[in-house]
């Protein structure tokens, strides 16, 4: 019998998904391509400094959520941001190694990543021995990898995240970089209101 393990209404979700994937895959040798991408998500993984939860790998992005955070905005921003960083100098320094001149190797130059971060309610299920979320947030946040920002790299949050949250570090950041506020309007969902940052690969170093 399935049995609810955990109720939250005030739970954090955090999407990082990798931008360019589909493209990726579907001009590459799949075997080779399917290892560089394991690479790129393990780097994800170990720059989970907050120790979020995970629920599962989605091919081309990650699932974590928190269930009662507390994080200031600014704390999570931080954890997109190494994300990212990480990401970036694993997918630079596998893009140099070695003379290897396949469709993967070529085309990594064109993946990045962008993240999803959205609060609100989620359930938890056990099914079988496996421990399931499950609710309509966690749709939202699927629902907004679809969007209609023009870019490749960036953090998106939702009002529901940045609502009665700690915004200081936040704002504080809107002084070097740009914040901008938008919505997109989703079918059965509705309006969504959210504030993003863009995100730039150019400068990191390996």
């Amino acid at each position: 019998m399935n049995s609810l393990c955990n109720i939250s209404e005030s739970s954090l979700i955090i999407i990082p998904d990798i931008s360019g994937f589909t493209r990726f895959v579907n001009k590459t040798d799949i075997i080779h391509s399917q290892s560089k991408i394991g690479i790129l998500l393990e780097s994800i993984l170990g720059s989970n400094n907050l120790g979020l939860s995970m629920d599962e790998i989605e091919g081309d992005a990650i699932l974590f959520y928190k269930f009662e955070d507390s994080f200031s905005a600014f704390e999570v921003y931080e954890q997109c941001n190494n994300m990212f960083i990480k990401f970036h100098e694993i997918l630079k320094a596998i893009s140099n190694e070695g003379n290897c001149n396949c469709g993967a190797c070529k085309s990594l130059k064109n993946l990045s990543l962008k993240f999803i971060v959205h609060s609100g309610e989620l359930c938890s299920m056990m099914i079988s021995n496996y421990c399931k979320i499950f609710g309509l947030d966690l749709i939202v946040a699927h629902k907004l990898l679809k969007n209609n920002i023009d870019s490749r790299e960036y953090i998106l949050f939702t009002d529901d995240f940045l609502r009665n949250r700690n915004k200081n570090g936040l704002e504080s950041l809107a002084k070097t970089k740009k914040i901008t506020s938008s919505f997109f309007v989703y079918d059965e969902i509705g309006r969504i209101n959210y504030s993003y940052i863009q995100l730039c690969s150019d400068i990191i170093k390996v």
